[in-house]
């Protein structure tokens, strides 16, 4: 009996030096993001007539891996003009001329049931280029920029031995 009261006092004291342990409380805070990024060595795009088919065909130029994105949710990728004008980047006084029929458009790497794609005439105003109804943990686009053809051109170009006119395109990323 002395035996079974000892073992008793000893699980009891055992018992009580196991000590309980304590919670912690985890915490996730999720917060809304988008990013768009432009390949940083493609942050100049030049289309270049050089030949009679160009001014015929009209010129492309397709930037490979262009656009990269990042959205929690839902997104539409715009593009649009910076100015109304391009100006030529000769010495002297700038020459401004309003060139029309740029075009842009934009195809995926990894081909997405959710995106829909534009195929976009440049002007000022912002149009949708690239639209998602699933968010995107990343996705990489391929962007094609055409450069008209036709008249206006040719005969802005036989004014001038080579010009060079620029204007700025922006990007942006909203949530649709």
């Amino acid at each position: 009996m002395k035996r079974a009261m000892l073992l008793l006092v000893f699980l009891i004291g055992v018992g009580s030096m196991v000590t309980r342990g304590q919670n912690v409380r985890l915490n996730i805070v999720l917060h809304r993001a988008q990013s768009l990024t432009i390949h940083p060595q493609q942050d100049k795009i030049t289309l270049s007539y050089s030949s009679i088919e160009d001014y015929k065909q009209g010129v492309h130029s397709l930037q490979a891996a262009h656009l990269s994105l990042f959205s929690t949710e839902a997104y539409e990728v715009k593009v649009k003009l910076a100015n109304s004008e391009f100006i030529s980047l000769l010495d002297g006084p700038s020459l401004k001329a309003s060139l029309t029929g740029i075009m842009v458009s934009a195809q995926p790497l990894v081909k997405d049931a959710a995106i829909s794609l534009g195929h976009v005439n440049l002007g000022t105003r912002e149009s949708v280029i690239i639209s998602s109804s699933q968010p995107s943990t990343g996705s990489t686009f391929d962007v094609t920029y055409s450069g008209p053809k036709g008249q206006e051109l040719i005969e802005f170009a036989s004014r001038h031995q080579s010009i060079t006119m620029t204007n700025d395109i922006m990007y942006s990323i909203e949530t649709r």
